[in-house]
């Protein structure tokens, strides 16, 4: 039990990056399965900027090694979710690049930004290497196709969805 969260297992070099059970950024984890060197944050305070994220996880979600989900703005990942091995599940980028150019700054001094949404409904399996960005909303009980990098991306219908930029292959 972590700040009151349950999990049925963690692996090693979990980290867990989230302001105590109770405060508005994060919604009672149960029952995650969590693999090894994983890491979940939300991402509060970054540079001189503040946010309110909000990430909700629900019921028996597993996330295989080496999973990575950056939360600054609104994530939601529905229940009995699949996550396979390299993932990385993002609401923001270092930099918004709409007609601006960074190439001199760092990435990691570069405010955030390209904020988006992202909610992963019930049961759908998320392959490995997958990437999901701001902007994605996945139906419930659909599959992503490993090595897929998913952005602004809107699936209503159980589908397999793959592709870099992805897109559906097939309605379920």
């Amino acid at each position: 039990m972590i700040y009151g969260h349950s999990f049925s297992s963690i692996g090693k070099n979990f980290k867990l990056y989230i302001k105590p059970y109770g405060t508005p950024t994060i919604k009672k984890i149960n029952n995650l399965r969590v693999g090894d060197n994983c890491w979940v944050e939300t991402v509060y305070r970054y540079g001189n900027d503040d946010f309110n994220p909000v990430l909700l996880i629900g019921e028996n979600v597993a996330m295989s090694d080496f999973v990575h989900i950056s939360c600054a703005y609104k994530i939601e990942i529905g229940k009995g979710v699949l996550i396979g091995s390299k993932v990385y599940i993002g609401d923001h980028s270092h930099g918004e690049y709409k007609g601006k150019s960074y190439q001199n700054d760092a990435p990691a001094n570069r405010p955030l930004g390209d904020f988006g949404e992202i909610i992963i409904s019930d049961n759908c399996w998320i392959g490995d290497n997958a990437v999901i960005l701001g902007g994605s909303e996945i139906g419930e009980g659909c599959i992503i196709a490993a090595n897929s990098v998913v952005r602004n991306l809107k699936v209503t219908q159980p589908s397999l969805i793959g592709g870099i930029p992805a897109k559906v292959i097939k309605t379920l």
